[in-house]
């Protein structure tokens, strides 16, 4: 059952208390209340990106880096239902670690050497999370065993 709910933004001082509203499940609302942000604040964040970081790769190398990759849902999607279907028996707190990554050279024909990417690989929480004296922070590892994804549209703004 879908329902409408608003999802009260804070702690954003050049937005003010602005409502968004999430048209989701009660069960989703409750997982992403603490992840979403609005999309000025997204746009803030590219922006400190470009001038704190790309401006001096670019300057650096020489070359106009890629500074954003778009991905379809529908792939995502196929690539999560991959990660659900194929993560070793018994794996808890499935999640998807987004690292950084260059393509270096000869890696593939449909990318350029030398350019930025980010790639997904699937996690799993760790089930042994004790070292016999006091209980450890659960860590998600990476699950070496699955495919990692990659080659998504590469854009800049």
């Amino acid at each position: 059952m879908v329902m409408v709910l608003a999802l009260a933004l804070m702690g954003c001082p050049s937005q003010g208390d602005r409502q968004q509203t999430l048209m989701v499940s009660e069960e989703s609302q409750k997982a992403l209340e603490a992840h979403v942000i609005l999309m000025d604040q997204a746009h803030e964040l590219s922006e400190q990106y470009k001038m704190m970081r790309l401006d001096t790769i670019n300057k650096y190398l020489g070359i106009k880096d890629h500074s954003n990759y778009w991905f379809s849902l529908d792939v995502l999607k196929a690539y999560i239902d991959y990660v659900e279907k194929n993560a070793p028996e018994g794996s808890q707190n499935l999640g998807i670690r987004i690292y950084n990554g260059v393509y270096p050279e000869g890696f593939s024909k449909r990318v350029s050497e030398g350019f930025s990417t980010v790639y997904l690989v699937p996690t799993a929480q760790r089930k042994d999370v004790s070292n016999g004296f006091a209980p450890q922070n659960r860590v998600n590892e990476d699950l070496h065993m699955l495919l990692a994804f990659n080659f998504g549209q590469c854009c800049n703004y």
